[in-house]
């Protein structure tokens, strides 16, 4: 693991667990100051300073086009639903975009039944993606960087995926839009985020469901981390409560999220061109996939993923393929 990412998730500290129900909390602190200034994307949108559009008048699914008027950068995290336009859409990985300059984002869509404005530009979502989203499009996405150089994400997988929760959250949505089954949820989601509040200077969270666990984010700034914490548990809880129930023992929940945390640090790893700043870390293994956006000497964020018991055979074989291919000396 390269030395930025290695250093910091060393110096992670973990909080005082929570738990509430199937689902529990772990808080992570980090003591490290970062050296490099950036906005949350609600932030640049309340300013004003931030442009998120079709990448041209007719549009493309896969691709949005984003102008930073601000002087400084902005975060855009990876599964984060951008509302609007001609369809909703998640970003496919973890972006800093430059100040004062405009840049073509990889993005896949949360909304397969419509293709028709509403809205000039994009605004703020109710939420990030939930863990199973992402998993499944970091996977996508980390085979697509390493065999191509391109941040592309699986389509209908995405579509499969928002598919299947919606039908296990019981909404219907006109236009098959995740954003929908967010906001039908919303009050039972918020009724339990509530209980899991930011605590002073937390940079990230682990979440646990039953005995097993689920993810985690860092965001290495905690004002911004404070902005984007109720839209991640969101995430999580949504992910949590549609799951199937398994019997559970009294957890240790410090003790889960410090082994998943140090399995984090064993995955296989590779380093990309950001399509913003700095450098894009992917990471695969057995039992996890991540990824992580680092900017000269400093981490900007990271998230892993657990792998599914079920989902584990493609993803050892995707894994697998990409050590083929780094083997026969294709760019890393």
């Amino acid at each position: 693991m390269d030395k930025i990412v290695l250093e910091y998730l060393a110096g992670v500290r973990l909080g005082e667990p929570a738990a509430i129900g199937r689902v529990g909390l772990v808080p992570l602190f980090n003591e490290t100051e970062t050296n490099t200034p950036y906005v949350a994307l609600k932030t640049a949108l309340e300013l004003g300073i931030l442009l998120i559009e079709e990448s041209h008048e007719s549009g493309t699914v896969g691709q949005l086009r984003v102008t930073n008027k601000g002087d400084m950068p902005v975060l855009l995290l990876d599964g984060e639903e951008l509302a609007g336009a001609k369809q909703n859409r998640v970003l496919n990985t973890t972006i800093l975009t430059p100040a004062n300059e405009t840049i073509i984002i990889p993005v896949s869509c949360t909304e397969q039944g419509r293709w028709s404005y509403v809205s000039p530009r994009f605004e703020e979502s109710l939420s990030v993606a939930p863990p199973r989203v992402r998993r499944s499009n970091q996977a996508a996405v980390t085979d697509s960087v390493r065999t191509s150089g391109r941040f592309a994400g699986n389509q209908p997988e995405v579509w499969s995926r928002v598919h299947e929760i919606s039908q296990e959250a019981s909404v219907h949505s006109a236009t098959s839009a995740m954003r929908d089954v967010f906001r039908e949820r919303l009050p039972q989601l918020d009724a339990v985020t509530a209980k899991f509040p930011a605590t002073a200077n937390q940079i990230g969270l682990a979440v646990i469901v039953d005995d097993t666990m689920m993810g985690l984010d860092i965001i290495t700034q905690p004002e911004v981390y404070g902005l984007l914490h109720v839209k991640l548990v969101r995430s999580y809880v949504l992910d949590a409560s549609l799951g199937r129930a398994s019997a559970f023992s009294e957890r240790d929940l410090t003790e889960l999220a410090r082994r998943f945390l140090n399995s984090a640090k064993t995955a296989s790893e590779s380093r990309h061109e950001s399509v913003g700043m700095g450098y894009d870390y992917r990471y695969t293994g057995a039992e996890i996939v991540g990824s992580a956006l680092a900017y000269r000497s400093d981490l900007i964020h990271c998230a892993f993923f657990r792998v599914p018991p079920e989902e584990r055979r493609t993803h050892v074989d995707e894994v697998s393929m990409s050590s083929h291919t780094r083997r026969r000396g294709f760019r890393m």
